[in-house]
């Protein structure tokens, strides 16, 4: 009986709303919305509060604050509450795993855009005629080279061979791509003399890119070439291996890094030169603790992963200029170097040491930990500051869809349009305090 009393009261609600609003809630309304939306202008100008920058800005530092993340998203805790409500509600760890609502996005997709996927509705007339054409793909693609049927149909490489995949075609071979051909084009105009496709150093593979004068290589390491279909596990660590026996660094550069941070590629690639465009003095800078908020604009600016959750930021700075910073974090009882980085173009003579100095004496460590990318550093300027190599791990696999690469475990690794592509692994290195040995 009161089961049936509540189902009676909620459709007498639902019924009055109906006749008053024309709807069954108020905020359902198109009336009510319009006062929501006009009072929101009046108060934020903007119709929606999470439209408004300022109020974006104070979420981030709110949560910043309280969960030491840029995202709520990214706090362990409220992770695994989501994945647990999605699991119960869909049967897999992330909506998009689920096939009825892969069914329904590609439905609604096919009903807006008139395409499979919302990506996809930028396409010009004219790549949709050939890209959605198996056979007058295949025939174009015969005629050009990726590069050229990419310009063609103004769309990235990445594309023409998402559709060769999808199309199961075997039609190309691997050649140089736009980056390597625009990253050649960089190296002339700093006037950096490099060898093209060396076969020497590592025979019977190849090297994009090396300078002899420096000892140093670079690869670009596209996501679809340098994939699981084409490169095993151990094809980029081997490699890196290979150049570091007969003393050469060799880095290895994503193809989504240059896309996404190509300004800090060429910047570590330039210290790697010992090209800057300023130099400063350590002594002529100022050791200033940083705020969160600074810390991650910085990072996020000038540091290739970015900006990460810290317990201590220490900053140089120089007239009052953010040029430096380093972020430490204590995890299972021991400090950590979780991120470093120097202001894009400048060189800070002792600067490293005195940052480094600084931490030693103020937070009196015995121990501090460091995790190296081996894609990209060789840890000789941590040699310098008393670190050791401690260990070495495996490569890791990302997943990719040949534009971007994915963590493992974040979506479903037996999707077929997914492939995998392994890095070179991380080196761990440590310091140790002298204070208690004898």
């Amino acid at each position: 009986m009161v089961l049936r009393s509540v189902v009676g009261i909620k459709e007498k609600i639902q019924q009055t709303c109906l006749n008053r609003y024309g709807a069954t809630s108020p905020v359902a309304s198109n009336e009510i919305q319009e006062k929501i939306k006009e009072t929101n202008r009046q108060k934020y100008g903007v119709n929606y509060p999470l439209e408004s920058p300022e109020i974006l800005e104070k979420v981030k530092n709110t949560v910043l604050k309280k969960y030491k993340a840029d995202s709520i998203l990214k706090v362990p805790e409220i992770q695994e509450r989501y994945h647990q409500i999605i699991k119960k509600k869909y049967g897999v760890d992330y909506p998009a795993q689920n096939s009825e609502i892969q069914k329904r996005t590609k439905n609604t997709s096919q009903a807006r855009y008139g395409v499979k996927f919302a990506t996809q509705r930028n396409y010009n007339s004219l790549a949709r005629e050939i890209l959605f054409d198996k056979e007058k793909f295949s025939k174009k693609l015969k005629e050009m080279d990726v590069p050229g049927l990419a310009l063609y149909l103004n769309v990235s490489e990445t594309t023409i061979l998402n559709f060769h995949h999808s199309y199961d075609l075997n039609l190309i071979q691997s050649n140089r791509s736009l980056y390597e051909i625009e990253f050649d084009g960089w190296l002339k105009e700093h006037r950096i003399g490099a060898q093209l496709n060396n076969r020497i150093l590592c025979s019977p593979c190849e090297i994009d890119f090396y300078i002899p004068e420096h000892h140093l290589a670079i690869e670009f390491d596209g996501l679809y070439w340098h994939s699981n279909y084409f490169k095993t596990s151990e094809y980029h660590l081997k490699k890196t291996e290979q150049c570091l026996t007969q003393g050469i660094h060799l880095i290895h550069i994503f193809e989504d890094e240059w896309k996404t941070k190509k300004n800090i590629c060429k910047d570590i690639i330039l210290r790697e030169l010992n090209i800057f465009s300023r130099e400063l003095q350590s002594n002529d800078c100022a050791i200033q603790e940083i705020s969160d908020e600074i810390s991650k604009k910085f990072l996020d600016e000038n540091c290739l992963q970015g900006y990460d959750p810290s317990l201590a930021n220490l900053g140089l700075l120089y007239k009052n200029e953010l040029v430096c910073l380093l972020s430490f974090d204590k995890r299972n009882e021991q400090w950590e170097i979780i991120r470093f980085a120097t202001k894009l173009g400048v060189k800070i003579l002792g600067g490293h040491e005195k940052l480094w100095n600084y931490f030693i004496q103020q937070y009196c460590p015995d121990s501090v930990a460091i995790t190296l990318d081996r894609r990209w550093f060789d840890g000789k300027k941590l040699k310098q500051l008393g670190f050791f190599l401690e260990s070495q791990g495996a490569p890791i696999c990302w997943l990719t869809d040949y534009n971007i690469r994915i963590p493992f475990g974040v979506i479903d690794a037996n999707t077929n349009i997914l492939g995998k592509i392994w890095d070179c692994g991380n080196d761990k290195w440590v310091w140790k305090s002298t204070k208690n040995q004898k």
